[in-house]
């Protein structure tokens, strides 16, 4: 991370950048080597004193379009029957592999990790 202390107008320009990238503030952070926590603050403080606009999409279009939610129907979808599925296996090192079958109890394979991790 830098430590270079920025000027409002250097963190304005900054928190503009980041919008125009169609990065998250965490993936632009990271790839600028800056503080993902500074700059959600500035992006926060500046748009809390109208110097920052939303901003435009990426690719420079101007959109003047209204955010509108949707009503979503969803699917029902009914379980695969009980057998169509084999389980899975899981190989813990080169010695021991366990084959776990649908519709195993979770605190059994818990219990049972456990006492493996023990004796290792």
């Amino acid at each position: 991370m830098s430590t270079h202390r920025r000027s409002r107008a250097e963190w304005r320009e900054i928190v503009e950048r980041q919008a125009r990238s169609g990065l998250s503030i965490i993936r632009f952070a990271a790839r600028e080597r800056l503080s993902a926590q500074s700059l959600f603050w500035w992006r926060w403080r500046l748009r809390s004193d109208g110097e920052t606009p939303v901003a435009a999409p990426a690719d420079g279009t101007a959109s003047t379009e209204k955010l509108e939610l949707i009503p979503v129907e969803l699917a029902r979808v009914d379980p695969l029957p009980v057998g169509t599925s084999t389980g899975f296996e899981l190989r813990l090192g080169t010695d021991i592999t366990l084959r776990i079958p649908c519709g195993f109890d979770a605190r059994e394979l818990r219990r049972l990790l456990e006492v493996l991790q023990q004796s290792c």
